[in-house]
């Protein structure tokens, strides 16, 4: 089947630089949002937009669905029938992080409706989505993978093919949480220690990066820090989120994580003192240390 019309459900930081790189491409993209101010935002790069699926959900090849928790997605397919208004061969397309258990209980449930479904969850953040250089950790049929294959394109610069079981491309998307939340979490703990200590953060941050205990994250995030740059480019709801399904995954494997569980614990606490909406970096603010100076 030739994928003419593309839905994408969630227009967010994320969302929004998907569909405009597929709108780049050449593809026919309706973007999908509850919010106006984020539909309107589409239509001024030249995107059709639409409040829900439901309406258009039969005239659709491909409905690409990036949101923030199950539940948004479950809204979305399933509680008012979009599901089940799209056409036999059509595919959905998860780039969300969600639990595996529930994207294989989607595909089970698509599957039913003659639906085809690939898990496709995404690396990258919003500045990957905006330049089109996102990392995919995709799972599903070969076959729903090429249909969908140009979009997929559009929006990515490297993609592994993890297997065709669903979930398996969220699994691996969980587990690289597990080491990218906990990262952030040991950067701002080692960064407030620093200040504790009396020793000077920003000369830590240039030792670290060039020396063996440097990382990606420590480097991103930590730059962040000892700049004061508080804007959330990833937020403590984000970190809580992801770290929830790490400790929820292993909890099913009986496997312990518990460093991913104390670093949960943090994110959790810190979203419940009223912080979830800034950055994950503001955890500092839990820490008995003065990093207004």
């Amino acid at each position: 089947m030739h994928m003419d019309k593309i839905a994408l459900v969630g227009l967010g930081a994320m969302g929004i630089g998907m569909a405009r790189n597929m709108l780049k491409s050449g593809l026919a993209v309706t973007g999908i949002d509850i919010s106006a101010e984020r539909r309107a935002l589409f239509v001024e790069d030249g995107g059709n937009v639409a409040e829900s699926l439901q309406d258009l959900a039969g005239t659709l090849d491909a409905v690409f669905v990036m949101v923030n928790e199950a539940e948004h997605m479950e809204a979305a397919l399933f509680t008012n029938g979009a599901a089940s208004r799209m056409r036999r061969g059509s595919v959905v397309v998860s780039t969300s992080t969600l639990p595996p258990s529930y994207i294989a209980s989607c595909a089970a449930r698509l599957g039913e409706l003659g639906i085809g479904m690939v898990d496709s969850p995404v690396s990258g953040g919003e500045k990957g989505a905006a330049g089109g250089t996102l990392t995919l950790m995709l799972s599903g049929r070969k076959s729903d993978i090429e249909k969908v294959r140009p979009a997929l394109d559009a929006v990515s610069k490297k993609v592994f093919d993890v297997g065709e079981d669903p979930g398996m491309g969220s699994k691996m998307k969980v587990l690289h949480q597990h080491l990218a939340s906990t990262h952030i979490a040991l950067t701002v703990e080692a960064l407030g220690m620093c200040r504790k200590s009396g020793v000077d953060p920003k000369l830590f941050y240039e030792i670290v990066t060039h020396s063996a205990g440097n990382s990606f994250l420590f480097e991103y995030f930590g730059k962040f820090l000892v700049d004061n740059d508080f804007f959330p480019y990833s937020s403590i709801n984000t970190s809580e989120k992801d770290l929830r399904l790490v400790v929820e995954l292993a909890r099913e494997l009986d496997y312990p994580a518990e460093i991913a569980t104390k670093a949960y614990e943090q994110f959790l606490h810190a979203k419940e003192k009223g912080l979830g909406k800034e950055s994950s970096i503001a955890t500092i603010q839990l820490f008995p240390v003065d990093w207004t100076h």
